[in-house]
């Protein structure tokens, strides 16, 4: 399903833009960035992302910050203000906040959001990780969904910005059984020298199964730069 609606919009947007632009005059990108569908934890994680969204308006600076509430291209005015359609509901996110579907819960809701820094400028933004990345969530259930759907790291037609915390969870997985094999812990990486044989063979395993970029296993092995990696596995 996910592939469907990525593939719909890239029509729909290729589409309008082609549109837009023959209409205006004009040539190039019309929409910011690629169509994105991230994976979220719960609960928790959503509403911290539809607080995001919410506070849209305020961030691309379209409207003041008394005048957020009432964006006519928000649903938040939707559901404060109405009409909603039957399909517009808050669902579990809204009971994650703790209030109600209600005037007076919607009435909180508003006020928090607008207490909250709209920009990257202002404390405590959150918003830089909504922009990029795969997955919203914790770091623990974003690694064990990086280490179930490792195989996804070798499908065609991902972008390899949204791959690369799985393809690192793999190098890194391999990485600690190696290590464990091996009889070293983590320790022994900064300890034993950087053309170590037994850090030469990890970063062949490496390099062989999982394809470990020699620049990240350089680094996590403590071997020196990437082209002494090359060096060590060209000359062993």
């Amino acid at each position: 399903m996910g592939q469907f609606i990525g593939a719909l919009w890239h029509w729909l947007a290729g589409t309008f833009a082609n549109r837009f632009n023959r209409f205006r005059g004009e040539r190039g990108h019309l929409f910011q960035g690629r169509y994105q569908a991230l994976l979220v934890e719960d609960a928790a994680a959503l509403l911290r992302l539809v607080n995001y969204i919410h506070l849209n308006p305020l961030r691309g600076r379209l409207v003041a910050r008394e005048d957020f509430a009432r964006f006519r291209w928000s649903s938040l005015v939707r559901f404060v203000r109405g009409p909603r359609p039957p399909w517009l509901d808050p669902g579990t996110w809204l009971e994650q906040f703790g209030v109600s579907d209600s005037a007076s819960g919607w009435g909180t809701y508003v006020e928090y959001l607008a207490a909250r820094p709209a920009t990257s400028e202002e404390p405590g933004d959150e918003s830089a990780e909504f922009c990029t990345g795969w997955a919203i969530g914790t770091a623990g259930w974003r690694e064990a969904v990086a280490r179930e759907h490792a195989h996804l790291a070798l499908a065609v037609g991902f972008a390899a910005a949204e791959l690369r915390e799985i393809k690192e969870r793999r190098w890194r997985d391999l990485l600690e059984r190696a290590l464990r094999e091996a009889g070293k812990c983590p320790e022994d990486i900064a300890a034993d020298r950087k053309g170590a044989p037994w850090k030469i063979a990890i970063a062949r395993r490496l390099h062989r199964e999982v394809g470990a970029p020699h620049r990240w296993t350089a680094e996590a092995l403590n071997m020196g730069k990437a082209s002494s990696v090359r060096v060590y596995l060209c000359r062993n």
